[in-house]
């Protein structure tokens, strides 16, 4: 038989007992789940960055940045070069397994979250400010940062894919368009892939494969013209493709809509700038003995 002292002594341990079993219950069914002591929220706040190859091109764009931080605000505008990304970047965050011998600092100041946003980093041109020296702590210690360099690179938020735009109007119809970005990329003229062109070619000059070249038609082996150009004499060269008897060249030029006639019997004038030269595909020429031939206006070859 236990004296009062013991059995006091016996109870409270097995009251202990009994608690620990119910929280222990309790926990398992996830009524008080555990939380780590250093448990922290996942904070996106790094930035992954890759090599890219741009297929886009625009030319110099003049941009006015205003630094959130006195001492890197610049006097003026920049330039962003060649108008092509050399990165683009992600959000990311890092776990740091080894540190290698960099004093690792043991806190960190809060940091925020970057979002969903991605970054493309352009090549930039700025004005040189003088900044002084400064020393910056990150999750590999402290140290001097000297002779703080010009604006290198310019990063801007972007997003994958297509850009839609939408509209909602009162009768709650929402339609969406899709933005068109014109591709001239290496191209002279022809083409931009949204309906529009590229450049036009000058003087007596085709376009073909986005390039304005000279091209031969006609003559003995019968050469044609790409589509939407015809082949015309080569003004000056005392020959001409219409004559049956003639094995000499012409020259393929984009037909004017409309195409506006010139000289025949009545020696039709062309507008300024232009001249007169013979559609070899209607099978007549002066030189061939069809005086009373008429010609298309286009413009003079380029010297």
């Amino acid at each position: 038989m236990l004296d009062g002292q013991t059995s006091r002594a016996y109870c409270r341990k097995m009251r202990a007992i009994l608690g620990f079993l119910v929280l222990t219950c309790a926990v398992a069914h996830g009524l008080f789940p555990i939380v780590p002591q250093n448990a922290e929220a996942q904070v996106y706040d790094h930035l992954q960055c890759h090599r890219v190859k741009d297929s886009n091109y625009f030319r110099a764009a003049v941009v006015t940045l205003d630094a959130l931080q006195d001492e890197f605000r610049l006097p003026a505008d920049c330039v962003i070069l060649k108008g092509k990304a050399v990165r683009f970047c992600v959000p990311t965050r890092k776990e740091v397994v080894d540190a290698g011998n960099a004093p690792v600092p043991a806190v960190m100041p809060a940091t925020q979250d970057l979002g969903a946003n991605d970054y493309l980093c352009y090549k930039i041109r700025c004005p040189r400010v003088s900044i002084a020296d400064t020393v910056v702590t990150d999750q590999f210690g402290a140290r001097p940062l000297v002779r703080i360099g010009a604006v290198q690179e310019i990063c801007v938020p972007a997003v994958k894919g297509i850009v839609t735009t939408t509209t909602t109007t009162t009768s709650t119809t929402t339609t969406t368009t899709t933005l068109c970005t014109p591709d001239c990329v290496g191209k002279e003229c022809g083409d931009d892939g949204c309906g529009g062109d590229c450049g036009t070619c000058s003087g007596l000059n085709a376009c073909v494969v986005a390039a304005c070249e000279t091209l031969p038609c006609g003559g003995i082996a019968a050469i044609p013209c790409p589509p939407g150009n015809a082949c015309i004499d080569q003004p000056g060269d005392n020959c001409a493709p219409a004559c049956a008897s003639s094995d000499c060249a012409g020259i393929c030029v984009v037909m004017p809509s409309p195409v506006p006639p010139c000289g025949g019997i009545a020696q039709i004038p062309c507008a300024s700038g232009q001249v007169c030269v013979d559609q070899a595909a209607d099978g007549c020429h002066p030189v061939c003995g069809g005086a009373d031939c008429g010609g298309i206006c286009v413009e003079p070859p380029v010297q």
